[in-house]
């Protein structure tokens, strides 16, 4: 029985890195969140079935998969906890005071939240470059982070022209573009619905 390649990128010694990065240098880096995703499914779940499903591409095509980045994302918007309708019953089924959620209830504002977590994607993409990777995918399993992988992945491209050595192109995608043709779902995939839970599954 042949076992898989081992494809994540922490996990490997220099010379398998080098192997595996010379035969296609492919680097994945899988972004998630920590959100509310029902009773059912962990918090974790954007991550996870983004980490998965670049796992399966790099055992495919080749590369490497990046460990997942959880943190550094706005915590104010486009969360479960913060801003959906039912945000009171979410708080009470983590056993916590929704008020703990509040608006401004992280130390910095919205707009600096964003802008760091921009800032943040854009030095994984140059530390991604300087390892020797030609490409770089950033694969947003919680879909509003999508707008924010784009936008840094623009401009790293733009940053490139002004350094030395040779240039990485970069791409972000959700992972639903991977996956549509397989069944009938939302445009977008779903939260917590039967999408990202057949995905986790």
């Amino acid at each position: 029985m042949n076992e898989m390649p081992v494809v994540r990128y922490e996990r490997l010694r220099p010379a398998q890195i080098v192997a595996r990065r010379e035969a296609c240098p492919v680097a994945y880096v899988p972004l998630g969140t920590i959100e509310w995703h029902g009773q059912h499914n962990p918090v974790g779940l954007d991550a996870l079935k983004m980490h998965a499903l670049l796992e399966a591409c790099a055992r495919e095509i080749g590369g490497l998969v990046f460990p997942p980045l959880y943190y550094g994302e706005c915590r104010e918007q486009a969360l479960m906890e913060a801003n959906a309708a039912d945000r009171d019953e979410i708080a009470a089924g983590m056993a916590l005071d929704p008020a703990n959620f509040a608006p401004g209830y992280m130390y910095q504002s919205v707009s600096e939240q964003y802008t760091n977590y921009h800032h943040l994607l854009i030095h994984m993409l140059h530390q991604v470059r300087s390892l020797g990777f030609r490409v770089a995918v950033l694969g947003a399993g919680h879909y509003p982070l999508l707008d924010h992988a784009r936008a840094a992945v623009a401009v790293f491209h733009q940053a490139q022209r002004r350094l030395p050595g040779p240039r990485t192109i970069a791409w972000a995608f959700t992972g639903y573009e991977l996956l549509r043709a397989e069944g009938q779902f939302a445009p977008c995939g779903d939260h917590a619905g039967k999408w990202e839970t057949s995905l986790l599954m």
